[in-house]
């Protein structure tokens, strides 16, 4: 019988780009330093293991605007610092995210992650910072004592002195229902569906017992990434 010790390491290696999502929103509110490590490890982890797969991509108009948009940020951030500052390295921010968005598309076709409990964790955090904020608003100071800054006239509830309350919101509250409707796009297969597919392959399981079940996507080198269910 499997000891606990080996157990819990099996669950965190079935579930490690689960709990890498799950502390990027954490993360940004402790410190840029966390976010950014846990940003940089998704990256590194996904191309390590799924390789150049990661950039493969469905051309829809979404995924096709979403890249033409980064890419123009970082050809306007090398022409503005070359022709008017000096050359800065902002467009490697932008370089990351591009990266960042293939593999969180990558890996939500593939169900390596579970988008629907990191959307409703995502949205339990926004609504916490929400309540936070409110509660500076009122008594001019948070749950974690951050003081509302009266020269600056302005609220950073739990990001203390930083005043990025504004753009955390409206980036992951987008970012979030972007997730929820990319993800709940994947699954329109039924319980029915489910039930009768699951009937037909036992059947044939048992036609062919040395037959082995895989998607697309295990048969080799290939772009594809069924079953998408």
């Amino acid at each position: 019988m499997p000891s606990k010790t080996y157990l819990i390491l099996e669950n965190i290696k079935i579930n490690y780009f689960n709990i890498l999502y799950a502390l990027i929103m954490p993360a940004f509110i402790v410190g840029q330093f966390i976010f950014k490590s846990i940003f940089i490890l998704i990256i590194i982890s996904a191309l390590i293991r799924f390789k150049f797969k990661v950039f493969y991509f469905n051309k829809n108009f979404i995924n096709l605007l979403f890249i033409i948009t980064i890419l123009y940020f970082c050809f306007n951030v090398l022409v503005i610092s070359i022709s008017y500052y000096e050359l800065n390295t902002r467009y490697l921010f932008f370089l990351f995210i591009l990266i960042f968005y293939f593999v969180t598309n990558y890996l939500l076709l593939n169900n390596n992650i579970n988008w629907i409990k990191i959307f409703y964790l995502n949205i339990i955090i926004l609504l916490f910072v929400y309540f936070d904020t409110f509660i500076q608003i009122i008594y001019l100071k948070d749950l974690f004592g951050y003081l509302y800054y009266q020269a600056y006239d302005r609220f950073s509830g739990p990001f203390g002195e930083e005043f990025i309350l504004g753009g955390f919101m409206s980036f992951y509250l987008v970012s979030s229902l972007l997730i929820y409707f990319k993800g709940s796009k994947k699954n329109k297969f039924t319980t029915k569906q489910f039930l009768s597919l699951e009937r037909v392959l036992r059947k044939w399981k048992s036609l062919y017992p040395k037959a082995k079940i895989v998607g697309h996507r295990d048969t080799g080198n290939t772009n594809k990434t069924c079953p998408n269910f």
